[in-house]
């Protein structure tokens, strides 16, 4: 009788199935191809999506169901489309300073290369620069520009002042 009773209640029960989400576009792919393809402006961009519609993820997104979270939510990716990534630095040789020995020894090798420079006599007084220019001779001044006797002595052609004492 228990199991009539309990057979019955369970198969009045209403269960709402899930809904079956289509998949999304996958616009980055979309936007990808038709770049590719030689299309650039926004309108050219989106009439392409219209018609290349159909194209969707390989994967499904799982999206999140009645307020729930997304069980295996995709990681945002760390490229940008059409920029290269810089090279990784070689945490190795970072943490092993090769770098700072390798710049060390460049700077020994440059100082022992750079003791080849004359060095100075004990008592020896370093040349200035007024007594090189006091050895040195002096340079012909250059001719003054021709000036004609007609425009040497022009008077003024306007007047401003309004007395002579004020001109002074």
């Amino acid at each position: 009788c228990l199991h009539i009773v309990f057979s019955s209640a369970i198969s009045s029960w209403r269960v709402q199935c899930r809904r079956e989400h289509p998949a999304r576009l996958d616009f980055v792919s979309l936007n990808r191809d038709a770049v590719r393809s030689g299309l650039v402006t926004s309108k050219e961009l989106s009439q392409y999506r219209a018609l290349r519609g159909g194209a969707t993820r390989k994967t499904r997104i799982s999206e999140p169901s009645d307020g729930g979270t997304a069980r295996n939510p995709q990681a945002a990716p760390d490229i940008t489309f059409g920029v290269t990534n810089r090279a990784p630095s070689p945490l190795a040789e970072l943490l092993s300073y090769e770098y700072a020995h390798k710049w060390f020894s460049e700077q020994l090798s440059r100082n022992q290369s750079g003791g080849n420079k004359k060095q100075m006599k004990p008592g020896h007084i370093p040349e200035t620069r007024t007594s090189l220019l006091r050895r040195s001779r002096t340079l012909p001044a250059p001719p003054k520009p021709l000036r004609l006797p007609q425009v040497a002595q022009v008077a003024a052609a306007l007047d401003t002042f309004r007395d002579p004492k004020a001109r002074r």
